[in-house]
């Protein structure tokens, strides 16, 4: 999600919707790794809001 608010300012509607993106649309692509996983192998995600800003090395905008 790229819509930022102040805590006094957030709804309930844009924390569902960043739940909707961040933590559900995660399962479909961990799901279609597991079958090419080797035994005891894990999945780790890792979220930054440096995701939102400019990437220094590439002047690529991440998140919109």
């Amino acid at each position: 999600m790229t819509r930022r608010s102040r805590l006094l300012e957030a709804t309930p509607a844009e924390l569902a919707a960043a739940s909707e993106v961040n933590v559900t649309g995660a399962l479909p692509g961990m799901q279609a790794c597991v079958p090419l996983m080797s035994s005891g192998a894990s999945i780790v995600y890792v979220g930054s809001v440096a995701a939102l800003r400019c990437a220094s090395l590439t002047g690529a905008v991440l998140g919109g």
